[in-house]
């Protein structure tokens, strides 16, 4: 009877364990998102104000924003979904 409630009581244990572990990946996860979503907000808004301006001016730097979000999705994207980002 003894040997039963140490099992039950472990077993409480690790479920609680990795209800926990769940949460704090998922918190991980959802800071993620709104990092990713912030800078995609950023990088569109900088790239509809240079509209504005004069088109062959900001050409250059509409062309280095365009670049660079092309290698956050080529590069950094597919680092994440291997898990591979330091």
């Amino acid at each position: 009877m003894a040997t039963r409630s140490v099992f039950r009581v472990i077993g409480i244990l690790l479920s609680l364990k990795l209800s926990l572990a769940f949460a704090d990946d998922m918190t991980m996860r959802r800071a993620t998102e709104n990092s990713i979503e912030r800078e995609a907000v950023a990088m569109t808004d900088t790239f509809n104000n240079l509209q504005q301006f004069d088109n062959e001016g900001t050409r250059d730097i509409r062309k280095q924003l365009i670049d660079y979000t092309q290698s956050v999705v080529v590069e950094d994207w597919s680092s994440m979904a291997k898990d591979e980002v330091g």
